[in-house]
């Protein structure tokens, strides 16, 4: 290929993605104009969501609930509760009930876990 056809392809590709880009701020805008028009509150929201991450909602259901760190010597499954592996396990507060009744499982403090991991 010549040099003047590899300029004007790479003219043409640069503006393919200037249209593109610009298609897809005009697509983007007009859905938000809109639910503002339906909705005079999602003003206020609309901005908010975006900044927001998604996880944010599961680590907190997450750490809503107590856990427990049990350290076992076994891998075991028990229908009903869960299962462990051998090590340290984090369960909720239910299950370490449960499972400690077994003799291969005991509590592990949190100094026991940092030991543990290196920490």
């Amino acid at each position: 290929m010549s040099d003047e056809l590899i300029n004007e392809e790479e003219q043409f590709l640069a503006l393919l993605e200037e249209e593109a880009k610009e298609l897809a701020a005009k697509e983007e805008a007009p859905a938000v104009e809109e639910a503002v028009e339906e909705n005079p509150v999602a003003e206020e929201v609309a901005p908010a969501v975006e900044e927001k991450p998604a996880k944010a909602a599961k680590v907190e259901k997450k750490n809503s609930e107590k856990t427990v760190a049990l350290v076992s010597t076994r891998n075991v499954t028990w229908n009903g509760v869960g299962s462990v592996k051998v090590g340290y396990n984090i369960v909720t507060e239910e299950q370490a009930e449960k499972w400690l009744t077994r003799n291969h499982i005991t509590v592990a403090t949190p100094e026991d876990v940092a030991k543990g991991y290196g920490l």
